[in-house]
């Protein structure tokens, strides 16, 4: 048993992983918590057979293989390792202290971490009764490079995994070997290259997490073949230089032996030592979304226990070029493959490449240390510059954005941290959360802070107002939801505006990026005896980092100073996602083996949820998560409904528009909801979709970065979205055209719409708020809601998605004043393809040749 931890992201200094914490890796060289005693004669706190650092250059491209330094002093007396920690400097780098298993030699050669061509590699655990299994692990071993790196090294299980994991990376270079080709001689093809040449091969993060998994199925075939007793303990990270897998993985001969070896992640923007003089108390900071880096390692290596998320047992943990952490249950039974997985994977790798500005941040910006001011606009140089040559969808709403320019109402510069979240009460007060844990409140008839709070103590996240309940909710990076009480200013004599009520601290979930507020859920099994006693129970769904979808319960009677989330019972927390949560027991593994590709992926999120909306008036939930993929959820059984798919990078926004905003003044009693869910991706686009039918009704090519944040009017009658390309863009929510654009001065971070007062609130990454008015409110009203369609017919949600309704497009307009505007803005919302062998691009045809025909005969 060992300790390790593995970096990648922006550059970091080796002392700030291996020194200085409270919780170093050196420090659990001879105190760790977490390792599980196994050989009976080696303190468990101990892990002083030697240990190893190793990193890549920062210029990769020239030099792809890692340098490699490992002694078999212990850690905590090895003067070179204090040195060496001050000077190394990298954006990879792994660092591993040994307790060697009875029977192993303690040498350099045995020390971890162990190199190859591109690749490192450490391993936590061992394998049981190794001895026994040596001949025929070495009997898998085909090719000669890995045969003779672990005759060199036999003594050591960890070096003969490693073995394995070289032959599987040479089998699967053969088998594809008429697409690879030598980086430096590109006329010449893999049969042609050595076992040294292929070692620098690059792979994507699908491949090295595959090859990973292969030399578990291995070990567990062999295992048992030869009933093996006892438990083999796999925890592995292996790294190219460009990606980097992990695996919290156990083979045992006991069925109901679930135990697996310590392992975290964590990710963020920064990780610095925030005591004052420094002390070692290192956190890990927020300050955006997107983070900047990601680590595993065996323990946390600092105090702050929140910022650390356990990996679930059996299961691989992969973390990619920009970033990007997704974590699915290990598989190994034959016939159980997830391509839509690997695909998913490769599509955000492959994007990743030219969007490196977004994976590690932005410029930083100087911090204003003037107090809080308004700057009031609205001369010509303060009008939004509208770039009709952008690529940003179709032009034919042009007229649209010549006519009506947006103007900047006021800006507010806020004097400390950037603004991460914002939220509304409508007409009355924004909410904003900064990086530094405060929430600021801004009286928008004043036009001035009239409170700053400061009880989060990091990043607050997610914002949300229940404007039934007069309440506003907050969620923050290290897993702290409040609930705060607005106070009538009429009847108050005070100036608190907010005031908290609860105190509700979910635990190791890491960052809590969104809220969401549901009226009166109740299981289906309970619906039919409801009480009373439920209008005073609090619905409150949590998306959290740690691939969880949660259901709070709390009754709005209790409101004591501060609730731990695993003291409630069972019935008080509903998860959509059971499998990944740390409180309850996972899936039987017979249970994981019997489902296939699509239920797998349907099952669990692979990623951060970044968003959630709930939609149909409460009946649907759904989550926007990191692996590129949307989930709906039924709220009366907590089951899954449907797979929304198309998006290529993390969904981290989503906007629900609904009712009367696309059915228009003739919806009926009898007709059900209508919802247009829309989602916004790192891949630059935000999708329309159909919520009943589940379908994507439109791609829209907002931005020419990420898309960051997204936001519907309350009226619905427009969604604006803000992404990293520093622009905000206005969609008509009824014709799905592009209405504004706007150009900001710093990355978008969240965004508010107030239809109220006709504003849009944008907080920007250089610590200030702008409030962008548009000019002409009722104009876009005419655009979006003049011309009403009938309604749709009454329809069930139908989790099948067999049905497909095809609603007929109307022209009429009851009040004879429909312009060219109106007709162009609603013609080219219609996706008219010629030639389509595809059901829905012929239905759209026949659609557009009802509106042309409708139009000819009003005329």
């Amino acid at each position: 048993m060992c300790r390790l931890t593995g970096y990648i992201g922006s550059e970091v200094c080796a002392a700030d992983l291996v020194l200085h914490p409270t919780r170093s890796i050196v420090r659990q060289s001879f105190e760790c918590k977490e390792r599980i005693s196994g050989d009976g004669w080696t303190p468990s706190s101990l892990n002083g057979d030697g240990f190893g650092l190793g990193w890549y250059d920062e210029d990769r491209e020239r030099d792809v293989t890692p340098c490699v330094y490992r002694c078999t002093r212990p850690a905590w007396n090895e003067a070179n390792l204090q040195s060496l920690g001050l000077k190394i400097h990298a954006n990879v780098l792994f660092a591993h202290v040994r307790a060697a298993s009875e029977g192993m030699d303690v040498s350099e050669s045995t020390c971890h971490p162990f190199s190859c061509g591109r690749f490192l590699f450490m391993h936590n655990g061992g394998i049981s009764q190794y001895f026994r299994l040596r001949r025929r692990l070495f009997d898998v071993l085909k090719h000669d490079l890995p045969f003779n790196y672990a005759v060199a090294r036999g003594s050591s299980d960890s070096a003969v995994i490693f073995a394995l994991f070289l032959n599987c990376i040479l089998d699967m270079h053969r088998s594809n070997e008429s697409r690879i080709t030598s980086a430096s001689s590109p006329d010449r093809v893999a049969h042609s290259l050595s076992d040294e040449e292929l070692m620098l091969v690059p792979v994507s993060p699908e491949q090295l997490r595959a090859t990973v998994e292969r030399v578990l199925q291995i070990l567990q075939s062999l295992c048992e073949d030869e009933h093996v007793e006892g438990v083999s303990l796999l925890n592995i990270v292996v790294t190219d230089g460009l990606s980097m897998v992990g695996t919290r993985f156990t083979v045992s001969s006991d069925p109901t032996f679930k135990q697996c070896a310590s392992l975290y992640f964590a990710r963020g923007s920064r990780y610095e030592d925030l005591g004052q003089p420094k002390n070692g108390a290192y956190e890990v900071l927020h300050e955006s979304r997107i983070p900047k880096f990601a680590m595993i390692t065996s323990e946390p290596l600092s105090d702050s226990i929140n910022d650390w998320i356990p990996v679930p047992c059996q299961s691989s943990i992969v973390i990619t070029s920009c970033i990007s952490v997704l974590i699915g249950p290990i598989v190994l039974k034959p016939g159980i493959h997830r391509p839509l997985i690997r695909d998913s994977l490769a599509m955000l790798l492959t994007r990743a490449q030219s969007r490196k500005q977004l994976c590690f941040g932005v410029s930083k910006h100087e911090e204003n240390k003037r107090k809080s001011i308004v700057r009031e606009h609205g001369d010509e140089r303060d009008q939004a510059r509208i770039q009709p040559s952008l690529n940003f969808g179709s032009g034919a709403d042009l007229s649209v954005l010549e006519q009506h320019m947006a103007t900047l109402r006021y800006e507010i510069q806020s004097c400390t941290d950037s603004v991460l979240s914002t939220a509304e009460l409508p007409g009355e007060y924004l909410f904003w959360g900064r990086r530094n844990g405060s929430i600021v409140v801004w009286d928008l008839q004043l036009r001035e802070i009239v409170q700053q709070v400061q009880h989060h103590r990091k990043s607050v996240f997610a914002l949300r107002v229940d404007t039934k309940r007069r309440r506003v909710y907050s969620g923050s990076s290290n897993g702290v939801i409040r609930e705060w009480k607005i106070m009538d200013s009429l009847s108050v004599h005070s100036s608190d505006i907010l005031e908290c009520i609860r105190t509700i601290n979910c635990g190791r979930v890491g960052e809590i990026f969104s809220l969401s507020v549901l009226e009166n859920v109740q299981n289906a099994s309970s619906r039919d005896h409801a009480s009373d006693a439920c209008d005073n129970e609090l619905q409150l769904l949590v998306a959290s980092s740690d691939m969880s979808l949660r259901l709070l319960s709390v009754s709005c009677e209790n409101c004591s100073k501060e609730l731990e989330l695993p003291s409630f019972t069972k019935p008080k927390v509903k998860l959509f996602n059971a499998t990944f949560d740390p409180w309850t027991e996972t899936l039987p593994e017979r249970e994981i083996a019997s489902l296939d590709s699509e239920s797998l992926l349907s099952q669990y999120h692979y990623g951060a949820v970044y968003a959630v909306e709930n939609a149909m008036n409460g009946d649907v939930v759904c989550s926007g998560c990191a692996d590129g993929f949307i989930r709906m959820w039924c709220t009366r059984t907590f089951k899954f409904i449907a797979l929304l798919r198309g998006h290529h990078g993390a969904v981290t926004s989503l906007a629900v528009v609904d009712d009367e905003s696309l059915t228009g003044s003739r919806r009926t009693a009898e007709c059900r909801s209508l919802s247009w869910l829309f989602s916004g991706s790192m891949d630059g686009t935000v999708r329309v979709w159909d919520v009943r039918k589940a379908v994507c009704r439109m791609t829209l090519q907002a931005h020419d970065g990420g898309v960051l944040s997204l936001s519907a009017f309350s009226d619905g009658r427009a969604v604006v979205s803000g992404g990293a390309d520093m622009r905000i863009v206005m969609w008509c929510s009824k014709t799905l055209t592009r209405l504004r654009v706007i150009e900001t001065v710093a990355v978008v971070e969240s965004l508010c719409t107030s239809s109220s007062l006709g504003l849009v609130f944008c907080a920007l990454a250089n610590s200030s708020i702008q409030a962008w008015s548009v000019l002409d409110p009722e104009g876009i009203h005419r655009v979006c809601c003049n011309s009403q369609s009938p309604a749709p017919p009454q329809e069930k949600l139908d989790s099948s998605l067999e049905s497909r309704v095809v609603q007929k497009v109307s022209v009429d307009d009851s009040s004879g004043n429909l312009s060219m505007e109106d007709v162009l803005a609603r013609w080219v919302a219609i996706r008219s393809v010629s030639q389509s062998t595809v059901r829905k691009m012929q239905n759209e045809c026949w659609n557009a040749a009802q509106f042309a025909a409708g139009l000819l005969e009003s005329l």
